[in-house]
């Protein structure tokens, strides 16, 4: 499986089909690159289409640190130096957007054309002056709720946090595959990713966005 190391040292893992101008993929909090298998084929039709595994997750190394956003910004870099990649356009999904956001206040728009952000709030949980959180973290006692059943009953939060992110029911196989993915993410690296509170103001955001970094 090809992998790339990162500025400290953890393995990262991607998959690529397509040829063309690179779109990069990011995934949901718990997911892996594999949640978008149904979306790549066609993209690669016209694009070098690559899928990455957040570190925690899928097949990527699980460390006992650093899983702040901007550490993750950090590692979406060091995949598109490795791979030599420029002209790219990013997708985040969930999680996948303060990446991003924290990218392009960090590192501007190097190596980047576009950006597209689906299903995110700027500012993870509900506060006096923001009614806009996320619909599953309304405040601390809620991340509390939250990482305790993560961490006591995992099992039952991924059925339950899959099920709640999809439209419709998904046939067995596909399901079973998606949770056999969400397995793959510790308890501990779920809960230090969950525990950062999402604070990117100014973003002007819908449940899908696409802005062009001109």
């Amino acid at each position: 499986m090809p992998y790339i190391t990162t500025s400290d040292g953890i393995q990262l893992h991607y998959q690529e089909q397509g040829e063309g101008r690179p779109l990069v993929m990011i995934h949901g909090w718990t997911f892996s690159g594999r949640f978008f298998h149904r979306n790549v084929p066609s993209l690669a039709q016209n694009a070098r289409v690559i899928t990455l595994d957040l570190r925690g997750h899928g097949e990527s190394g699980k460390p006992d640190h650093s899983y702040r956003i901007p550490r993750l910004a950090a590692d979406l870099r060091d995949l598109l130096q490795a791979l030599d990649l420029d002209d790219v356009t990013v997708l985040g999904w969930s999680i996948g957007c303060p990446i991003i956001w924290s990218y392009l206040e960090l590192f501007g728009k190097e190596r980047l054309r576009d950006a597209i952000f689906v299903q995110q709030t700027p500012k993870q949980y509900f506060s006096s002056e923001w009614k806009h959180g996320h619909a599953a973290c309304y405040d601390q006692a809620g991340l509390a709720e939250t990482i305790q059943k993560l961490t006591l009953t995992p099992e039952a939060f991924d059925r339950q946090n899959l099920s709640d992110c999809c439209a419709s029911v998904l046939p067995d196989d596909e399901r079973a595959m998606l949770l056999s993915e969400m397995a793959k993410s510790p308890a501990h690296a779920r809960a230090a990713m969950m525990q950062i509170t999402l604070c990117m103001t100014g973003v002007t955001f819908c449940r899908i966005s696409i802005c062009q970094l001109s």
